[in-house]
């Protein structure tokens, strides 16, 4: 069975994605003609900016012999290894950029485990337990 582990999702990612989100919105401020459009994007950065970076860095997996949780701002979903009923891994390599995907599917519950997210070598060492442990093909 996969060892204990907490992942966490990755610092770099989380402020490169605040980032854009805060640039991408001045970058709209400052094209757009319209004023009232103006103000709508401002309010709309300076409100959804604070609460994605922290539904990210709430953001955790946990790992155990028994199953897998993850909890974040929005709530909480487990999946017990003797209930997974469906796995499978996507992984890709494009211009010396990997990326790793787990789905898990246990009855309704579903979760995606994605190094969008998470760091890639976490992502890659869950997915090489899982694989020893034959939960993963």
């Amino acid at each position: 069975m996969p060892e204990f582990r907490i992942i966490r999702c990755a610092n770099a990612q989380l402020y490169i994605g605040a980032a854009v989100l805060v640039l991408g919105s001045a970058a709209y401020v400052l094209c757009c003609k319209d004023e009232l459009w103006q103000q709508v994007v401002a309010i709309l950065a300076a409100v959804c900016t604070p609460l994605w970076a922290a539904h990210y860095a709430a953001l955790r997996y946990t790992v155990t012999s028994e199953g897998i949780t993850r909890r974040s701002l929005t709530g909480t979903t487990a999946i017990r290894w003797a209930d997974l009923s469906n796995a499978s891994i996507t992984e890709t390599s494009n211009q010396g950029t990997a990326s790793c995907c787990i789905h898990l599917q246990a009855g309704t519950v579903s979760m995606k485990i994605s190094s969008d997210l998470l760091p890639l070598e976490e992502v890659q060492d869950l997915a090489k337990e899982l694989r020893e442990c034959g939960l993963l093909p």
